[in-house]
């Protein structure tokens, strides 16, 4: 409040007494306060409710903090929706819906800046705007490399990260063994290569044949939301059907298939019992996501590669 006072040219503001200035001080906290416990509540739906609207839950808590998250529900539950929300958001669109933010299950920087404007109550304290400029600023002064990390980073540096409870979930890099992680030359559809990327967990017991139908029908009903990014593709279903534990599996491709639309060459087949302890593994995933570099070596389909890249960023 004193810096802000000595930037005013007025000299009723330049003679306040320490008493007068307490009182404007407690004034502005006392509204900050308010506009931080006024918290947004947000319902995530995504066609299965469950690893994608996770994936976004963990980025909703990871870029804004302050948001409430009411509940993950899978669209086909959508009418049983029974709590207040300020917005929906989704992967998927919901026309008969007011208030739905759409986003992709690895947020842009699209998505980034269309949720801050509406979930970010004092969003005059960092916005995209203000972002640029900074960016200008230090173009300006210095070499920059890539602006949408450098951009990204900044957003990051002013929203206060919340940290994640830790677990004792699996890492993906415990997920995942030489077995699980296979290349082959092409396949001539995509129902094909789900099947056969499900192989190995199928192989050693983890999964039965009856997931593998689950996760193709779902792509039918709702279309190329397991395409998480350009050339990779998440498939999944609900946890626990047909799914005897937890696990792991990855094919790439050397010849990429066409998913209703979308071109793919990396699947990586995730299979769930809960909601719940597939979380840490999709921590990982999601750091991977987020640099097509990273891509390109899952498409190797090199065991010794992906499992050092996913260690490396287990780290982080």
């Amino acid at each position: 409040v004193k810096d802000s006072i000595n930037q005013i040219d007025n000299d009723v503001f330049k003679n306040l007494r320490e008493d007068e200035i307490g009182f404007i001080t407690v004034y502005f906290g006392s509204n900050i306060n308010y506009f931080l416990n006024e918290n947004i509540k947000v319902i995530i739906v995504c066609p299965n409710g469950l690893m994608i609207s996770k994936l976004i839950e963990m980025q909703i808590i990871n870029y804004f903090p302050t948001v409430e998250i009411v509940d993950s529900i899978s669209s086909r539950d959508i009418k049983k929706i029974n709590k207040s929300y300020d917005y929906i958001i989704s992967t998927i669109d919901l026309n008969d819906y007011n208030n739905v933010i759409l986003v992709n299950p690895i947020f842009s920087n699209q998505n980034i800046a269309e949720l801050s404007e509406k979930l970010i109550k004092f969003d005059y304290f960092i916005s995209e705007n203000a972002i640029n400029k900074l960016i200008e600023i230090i173009k300006q002064n210095a070499k920059v490399y890539d602006e949408d990390k450098l951009s990204k980073e900044i957003f990051k540096f002013f929203i206060k990260k919340k940290e994640l409870k830790e677990r004792r979930d699996p890492l993906l890099s415990e997920l995942l063994n030489e077995n699980r992680v296979t290349k082959i030359k092409e396949v001539n559809d995509w129902k094909v290569a789900i099947a056969e990327a499900s192989k190995p967990l199928i192989d050693d017991k983890s999964i039965d044949e009856s997931y593998v139908e689950l996760m193709i029908n779902s792509v039918l009903e709702y279309g190329p939301y397991i395409v998480l990014e350009d050339g990779f593709a998440m498939p999944h279903a609900n946890g626990g059907k047909g799914v005897n534990k937890l696990s792991v599996s990855i094919m790439a491709l050397e010849n990429p298939v066409d998913l209703l639309g979308k071109s793919v060459r990396v699947f990586l087949v995730l299979a769930t019992t809960d909601s719940k302890t597939h979380l840490r593994a999709l921590s990982a995933l999601s750091k991977i996501l987020e640099d097509e570099e990273n891509i390109k070596i899952l498409e190797t389909g090199d065991y010794e590669k992906i499992i050092n890249l996913i260690k490396k960023k287990e780290k982080e």
